[in-house]
């Protein structure tokens, strides 16, 4: 029991850090590249895949998977202020 109360603490920890991150990185993005997001304040996809595009001379990753893995955070973070 104790060792899973430790990883579980250490997942904690974990997600919060990235949280934190992740945090720090969108302020800038939004300091930087504010075309980046919609009216509504939120990151779009298309500028999204757009910047990645850019930055990696190709897009792995399809528009709609990354809306859907903007929506899955999303919902975690609601889940998380709840």
């Amino acid at each position: 029991m104790g060792d899973e109360d430790s990883r579980d603490r250490q997942i904690a920890a974990a997600d919060a850090e990235l949280d934190e991150v992740s945090a720090r990185l969108e302020a800038e993005l939004r300091r930087n590249r504010p075309d980046l997001f919609n009216q509504r304040g939120r990151l779009g996809a298309s500028g999204l895949a757009e910047l990645l595009e850019q930055r990696l001379g190709t897009s792995s990753l399809s528009t709609s998977e990354i809306r859907a893995l903007l929506d899955k955070k999303r919902a975690a973070n609601a889940a998380r202020t709840s």
